[in-house]
């Protein structure tokens, strides 16, 4: 055993580099898969010295493969992947800028998967050829003990895997928010239209010809990019798994970006354009993604519509964000349809909420779906001033307070001096409510 180790030391002791250099080096395909096969060997030798086969005592042939399997697994854990995974997160997040414009390199997704491809090296190795040995123990200690090595070698290899998605999923975020950042805060209240006025037409035609802003279409050459370097890498479970996260983090931003840019109904439709943009790609990713864990689909790119109910959610989730330019283009006294649906007002309570509200902010599933994810020929209802129609009201999608601080971003909340147009009293006395209640 200590031979064995030594050699192995030896060969990864100072190996350990960036996420390219580990995937030709201690994570290369044939690393592990070896060190494995000089354990399987010596257990089999073991076998024929000292197993019950050849007149051995069964108690020292378990205690012999206890032994061999417990120094593998400290070593393939400490020595070999641990330290390899926390390298490639380092790479990820340590020297690199996180709000720098590029994503995880291909590389450290390779990593990974070389590390997955690891652990199932050395789980088919216990199931196969230690599981056997050690259950045939009549006293069930050496069985026990290989079990409690096993679970440790995986809680700490998982752990670390942890990390290193965490610190990919950091990237990814932090070249969202760059990009978003590098918007000029002209780009959705260009200078015609901008003190606001009447509402822009909104037609289809019109939606359709317009364009969105350049980082935002950045921000999607990215995620292609993004979800054709996973699914090379990634079992689906993974893959999906790896999405979710990059969608929940993505809406929040884009979220939070809104609320702090000023919107005329010009801007609105530059900002339907955008919206339609995220929407659009982020339901491609999870319409191509299915429930299997075969990671067939995925590495194929296999287009399907079937989805995993969280999956669809986050669908439904981006495709309710597509009416959010609505609160810009229409004129004051459509907001109330906007927020609470055809009835309009009629749908506060005594509050000031809409009866059907009040689901968190990023509790992906609502109630109600875009009318264009709904179907029709024009892609949603669509009426003087606005973009696409959502079914109950902004309320039903979004908590009320977010889509108040969202109102506060249009051109014309405010008048010249700085103060709220007399149009936020009469048309949304919500606010009114709201300030009563955070003074208090």
């Amino acid at each position: 055993v200590a031979a064995l180790v030594g050699r192995w030391g030896r060969l990864v002791h100072g190996a350990l580099g960036g996420s390219e250099d580990l995937c030709q080096g201690v994570l290369a395909p044939s690393t592990v898969p070896d060190m494995v096969s000089l354990v399987s060997e010596t257990l089999r030798r073991c076998s024929v010295v000292v197993g019950p086969e050849t007149g051995g005592s069964a108690a020292v042939h378990s205690e012999a493969y206890l032994s061999l399997f417990s120094a593998l697994s400290s070593f393939l854990s400490d020595g070999v992947l641990v330290p390899a995974l926390q390298a490639v997160a380092d790479g990820v997040g340590g020297d690199q800028d996180p709000f720098s414009q590029a994503p995880p390199p291909e590389s450290f997704f390779c990593a990974l998967a070389s590390a997955r491809k690891a652990v199932e090296c050395y789980d088919n190795l216990f199931g196969e050829t230690v599981a056997p040995v050690l259950q045939a123990d009549s006293s069930g200690t050496q069985w026990t003990l290989a079990l409690s090595v096993r679970q440790n070698f995986l809680s700490a290899v998982e752990a670390s895997g942890v990390h290193a998605k965490e610190a990919a999923l950091a990237q990814v975020v932090g070249c969202v928010v760059h990009l978003l950042g590098q918007q000029s805060k002209t780009a959705y209240c260009p200078a015609v239209g901008a003190t606001g006025g009447p509402a822009l037409s909104a037609s289809p035609t019109a939606l359709r010809t317009a364009t969105g802003t350049e980082e935002v279409q950045r921000i999607v050459a990215m995620l292609h990019k993004l979800y054709a370097v996973v699914s090379l890498y990634f079992g689906q479970q993974d893959h999906l798994a790896f999405f979710l996260h990059v969608a929940f983090h993505l809406r929040g931003r884009v979220l939070s970006h809104l609320s702090s840019h000023r919107i005329s109904p010009s801007g609105g439709v530059t900002l339907a354009k955008d919206l339609d943009e995220l929407s659009q790609t982020v339901s491609s990713f999870f319409l191509g993604l299915t429930p299997s864990p075969s990671p067939s689909a995925a590495t194929t790119g296999a287009a399907t519509t079937s989805t995993t109910p969280t999956s669809r959610r986050v669908i439904d989730d981006f495709e309710a964000m597509r009416g959010l330019p609505q609160l810009f283009m229409v004129v004051p006294e459509r907001l109330p349809r906007v927020l609470y649906g055809t009835r309009g007002g009629d749908e506060r309570d005594g509050t000031g909420n809409g009866r059907n509200t009040t689901p968190p902010i990023y509790s992906i599933g609502r109630k109600g779906r875009n009318r264009r994810a709904a179907g029709g020929p024009s892609g949603g209802q669509e009426h003087a001033g606005t973009g696409t129609e959502v079914d109950g009201g902004l309320v039903a999608h979004f908590e009320l307070p977010l889509v108040l601080d969202l109102v506060k971003s249009r051109a014309d909340f405010k008048t010249t001096h700085g103060r709220r147009a007399a149009w936020v009293k009469q048309v949304l006395p919500e606010f009114d409510r709201t300030d009563r209640a955070a003074r208090q």
